[in-house]
């Protein structure tokens, strides 16, 4: 059991619990971290690369791998988004965000800034939505649709 399931499974946080620090043991068999995390709004994100066994008998073809994408919390290492984007709502550490390919750290892309109900922006009401981008992915890995909680920035 890592520091991050005790944090969750506790409800306490780095903030709440006498705790210095969690540590995220990678689930995947040879699973490794190759670019830098990526800390937004109380969440870190990272990418991994993870070989899979070779599914040919040709020793010059290189073998399967996958690349996933991490969004933890920064203060207790629990899920925090629907990353996966299924009907259920559940919160998910990660997603496979690519196939064959070593991802790059996570890009932050930060939306224009609008009203709340989507119009131009006025002094009383204006708030700024990031997305989370990873790899070739059509889909921002978090964005105001993933309900990750705090991915809209208030403006003042």
């Amino acid at each position: 059991i890592t520091a991050s399931d005790v944090l969750e499974a506790s409800g306490e946080t780095l903030l709440t619990g006498s705790h210095k620090g969690w540590l995220f043991d990678l689930p995947n068999e040879g699973e490794k971290v190759l670019a830098s995390a990526v800390t937004v709004l109380n969440k870190v994100v990272f990418t991994t690369f993870a070989s899979e066994k070779a599914s040919s008998s040709d020793p010059c073809a290189p073998p399967p791998n996958k690349a996933r994408a991490y969004v933890l919390d920064l203060y207790s290492g629990a899920a925090v988004a629907n990353l996966d984007r299924s009907g259920d709502g559940s919160k998910d550490k990660s997603v496979v965000a690519g196939l064959n390919e070593i991802l790059d750290s996570a890009q932050i892309i930060f939306n224009a800034p609008t009203a709340s109900d989507g119009s131009a922006c006025t002094a009383s009401d204006c708030q700024q939505t990031i997305q989370i981008r990873v790899g070739k992915m059509n889909l921002p890995i978090m964005d105001s649709m993933s309900r990750a909680g705090s991915v809209s920035v208030i403006l003042p």
